[in-house]
């Protein structure tokens, strides 16, 4: 997989070994010195605060969340992981959409951060949720990770490169996914083959 320019969803039910892959993923990045952006609504990647180089930050109110991404503009290395874990859902889709929104404009200015990590996509990037022009889909770079892709917004589906699926037992998301690599990739063993998009699993 392109350690750049593509994005990837981890998809499976709950206690699948999501987020470990997803941590893996952001401390092999880390090791080299890719500029990373975890948004964790519900606190599951408080772990990697001990990594060296890690910014971890429980966000709880407004004040703070364009501080904290400045970090990109002095430190072209730096690993941020927001914790919106405090707030009501509300709240936590306003400020995850604001904080993307500020992301784009850096990536746009400085190219940093390299990834946006986004645990439980389903809840924020969904019909309805963060606004298409704040997430910036299309400039690659994002690790979605849910267990209801089916959930997700349909210009959020139509932009994944990779998916990673881990255990799936909700008929709903199997169905889903089934339809989705047939008609996103081909289907059937030969999944991205002759494209840059690619499915594992």
């Amino acid at each position: 997989m392109a350690a750049r320019g593509l994005n990837l969803v981890i998809q499976g039910d709950p206690l699948s070994g999501k987020s470990w892959l997803a941590g893996g993923l952001v401390e092999r990045l880390l090791s080299r010195r890719y500029a990373i952006c975890v948004f964790d609504p519900e606190g599951d990647f408080h772990v990697l605060a001990r990594l060296a180089g890690v910014t971890w930050i429980v966000l709880r109110d407004d004040t703070s969340l364009e501080h904290t991404l400045g970090q990109f503009g002095t430190n072209p290395a730096a690993c941020v992981v927001i914790d919106f874990s405090v707030l009501p859902h509300a709240k936590k889709v306003e400020l995850v959409g604001r904080g993307l929104g500020l992301i784009r404009q850096l990536r746009h200015r400085l190219g940093v951060p390299h990834w946006v990590f986004v645990d439980e996509a389903h809840y924020l990037l969904h019909q309805g949720g963060v606004r298409e022009e704040e997430i910036g889909i299309g400039d690659r770079g994002f690790c979605l990770i849910t267990y209801r892709p089916s959930w997700l917004s349909e210009s959020t589906r139509t932009a994944i490169d990779v998916v990673v699926a881990a255990r799936t037992t909700f008929e709903e998301e199997m169905a889903f996914l089934r339809s989705f690599l047939v008609e996103s990739f081909g289907g059937g063993s030969g999944c991205g083959v002759g494209s840059p998009r690619s499915s594992t699993g």
